[in-house]
């Protein structure tokens, strides 16, 4: 994704935190593409899953939830 290319103005306008993730393994959307669009936000966290492909969040459910939470930070509790 080049900044000159309508997506790639976009993505640098985000600024809030913003978590990035593929799998290295990815086929469909390289991995240097998830590289390029963690550069373009500004407060990005990058997280790429080992041997997982374009379904990384199901071939590591886990892992990928856990990863979601913590970046989410503690969650009120609920009354």
């Amino acid at each position: 994704m080049e900044r000159t290319e309508p997506a790639g103005r976009q993505a640098g306008t985000i600024t809030i935190p913003t978590l990035v993730a593929d799998g290295t393994l990815d086929q469909l959307d390289p991995t240097a593409n998830t590289r390029i669009l963690a550069t373009h936000i500004k407060h990005s966290t990058l997280r790429l899953y080992p041997d997982a492909g374009h379904a990384f969040l199901f071939q590591d459910e886990a892992t990928f939830f856990s990863a979601i939470a913590s970046f989410l930070g503690p969650q009120p509790q609920r009354r």
